[in-house]
């Protein structure tokens, strides 16, 4: 494969933080992919992988053997519930970059678009930053192997919805529009806030309102979030089957534990973030 471009961006101040639990094959798929993406378009790449799994990860040592000593690969033992947020927590700890992403397995987005969030976050313009413009695209599997051609992002972009197109739930032969205004699946942080905040609520299980969680504690703490608006600042989702929500137990739970979090005021939220280690 030819992976020439142009110019390489760099990422000597930024950690990519993703949880994995290689529960189907095409997960490990479309984390090799995410990485080899970052790998190729950008110099001093850090990936902290956390597989949150109950079992050996010998999955993941093809990657790790891979990508060599610029990432770290962390083994998060569990009871066999999946934990993401303590995910994040336990990545944190492993880097001492001052801007950290939160990103899940599959989700890429154009390092020109992470870049101008950092720019924010270096500026002292944003301490909390989703570097693209909340739409949330499903590429198909056929759109999905034309970009590993290459690692062409634009050939994601080529597909891209037109604005009156926007809408959760829209769908052609090549992209399914997720979410218009997402506030999930790539999210960046100053080191410094991760920590004010005490990173994420380790409190929710398995996934769902965690992101809403914590954007809700940063706004009431003062701080302000920001996004990169520009019309190709699309967060890209690599297809994988549908997790059904009758398939995870603690979805209703998190949704409690966010109306909760809603209810307290700036004292009572500080007082409450204490109530874990980060």
């Amino acid at each position: 494969m030819d992976y020439t471009i142009s110019m390489k961006y760099d990422f000597k101040n930024i950690a990519f933080m993703i949880h994995v639990r290689v529960d189907i094959p095409e997960r490990l798929r479309n984390l090799e992919l995410v990485m080899d993406y970052y790998y190729n378009q950008c110099d001093n790449v850090q990936f902290i992988i956390i597989n949150d799994c109950n079992q050996p990860d010998d999955q993941l040592r093809p990657l790790a053997s891979k990508y060599g000593d610029t990432s770290i690969f962390s083994f998060l033992k569990n009871d066999g519930i999946y934990r993401r947020t303590l995910s994040f927590n336990r990545g944190f700890k492993q880097t001492n970059r001052p801007i950290v992403i939160a990103g899940d397995t599959d989700v890429i987005i154009h390092p020109s678009h992470i870049q101008e969030a950092e720019n924010k976050i270096t500026s002292g313009e944003y301490d909390h930053m989703y570097p693209y413009n909340g739409l949330f695209c499903w590429a198909k599997e056929p759109l999905v192997e034309k970009f590993k051609e290459n690692f062409d992002i634009k050939k994601f972009e080529a597909h891209k919805p037109a604005k009156k197109d926007r809408i959760p739930y829209f769908e052609n032969d090549n992209i399914l529009v997720a979410h218009p205004n997402s506030r999930g699946g790539c999210i960046m942080y100053s080191s410094e806030l991760y920590k004010k905040i005490n990173g994420y609520n380790p409190n929710f299980i398995g996934w769902g309102y965690e992101d809403d969680e914590i954007n809700h504690r940063i706004s009431l703490l003062g701080k302000q979030t920001g996004r990169v608006e520009n019309d190709n600042a699309i967060a890209w989702h690599l297809p994988h089957p549908d997790t059904v929500r009758d398939k995870h137990p603690f979805y209703d739970n998190n949704n409690r534990l966010t109306t909760y979090v809603h209810s307290l005021n700036k004292d009572q939220v500080k007082e409450y973030i204490k109530t874990w280690k980060l």
